[in-house]
């Protein structure tokens, strides 16, 4: 399969309460009214040492939350508080305009952490369940049963983007998920040439046939983007990609191209219907052709469809 990166977000609460699981309160966001910086499931986590990661604002009440998880961590019993719109802290109005409630859950069980994790690592998606009145936290491969006192956040897999290409594109792309700590693997007939570009942590495989890496486990969170300018290597590549589950399967190429690349596919037995997945040109900005630019817009074209 790709290989995840093996360094997560530095706001990644999940990772974070993995590596230090005693003494912390798990924070998440149970509603909101009116506009709102973070969405309904997002956390934060803070710890009997001061130390905290996430956000669910843009800084206006994360110093107030910090008092209320020392007072749940001392009573060992789960606490709603709200902002904004609704809550009796009026000196404390967020300006978005809007409200949020959040529950704040005291030492969350490192077993349920654990198998969250785990289930991340695997690619599957996942529920949380938390219990407003026991504060008990559980992760359920299984649709749960709804109830008026549990909060649920359904967790899922990352977006993965497995880039399979050469030159300069290839490595500014790779690079740029690599900073934005998406999941990420490159394949490249010329490895040699561009992995003293790419980061270390990156899975990069040399390819000696047409054909998706045999490693890559390509589900429906997967993006797959091919940067070639010698598109021969493209036919059998995308007829492997376009019989796959992934969400996003791209390459670069003009418009003739991109028709020369359709008449290909068909000679391969792929359908129109399954040719019509394909996205080129790449990109949200048409004609971008610096390789820096290229990998912005590929990238904010995945995640517009993610």
């Amino acid at each position: 399969m790709i290989n995840p990166s093996s360094h997560h977000a530095p706001d990644d609460v999940l990772a974070a309460l993995a590596r230090k699981p005693h003494n912390a309160v798990l924070a998440v966001i149970s509603e909101t009214t009116g506009p709102s910086y973070r969405n309904v499931g997002a956390m934060m986590a803070f710890w009997a040492d001061g130390a905290r990661i996430g956000a669910l604002s843009s800084g206006c009440i994360e110093d107030d939350l910090a008092l209320h998880a020392a007072e749940v961590l001392a009573k060992g019993t789960p606490k709603a508080v709200r902002y904004g719109i609704g809550s009796p802290f009026m000196d404390m109005a967020l300006p978005c305009g809007g409200g949020v409630e959040i529950v704040l859950f005291p030492q969350p069980s490192a077993r349920t952490i654990e198998r969250a994790m785990a289930l991340r690592t695997a690619r599957q998606g996942f529920h949380l369940t938390f219990d407003r009145r026991s504060g008990e936290i559980r992760a359920l491969t299984e649709t749960p049963e709804r109830s008026t006192d549990t909060l649920y956040v359904h967790i899922a897999p990352e977006v993965m983007v497995g880039i399979i290409g050469t030159g300069p594109e290839t490595i500014a792309l790779a690079n740029l998920c690599h900073a934005l700590h998406y999941s990420i693997a490159v394949a490249s007939p010329e490895l040699e040439r561009i992995k003293p570009h790419l980061s270390p942590l990156i899975d990069a495989t040399h390819m000696k046939h047409a054909e998706l890496p045999h490693h890559w486990k390509v589900d429906a969170r997967t993006a797959v983007v091919l940067l070639f300018h010698e598109h021969s290597w493209e036919p059998p590549i995308l007829a492997h990609a376009l019989a796959s589950d992934a969400f996003y399967i791209g390459a670069l190429g003009s418009l003739q191209t991109h028709q020369n690349r359709l008449k290909h596919l068909s000679e391969l037995g792929v359908s129109g219907e399954a040719a019509a997945r394909l996205r080129s040109p790449i990109g949200l900005i048409p004609s971008v052709r610096d390789p820096r630019s290229l990998a912005i817009s590929v990238l904010s074209d995945i995640i517009s469809i993610a």
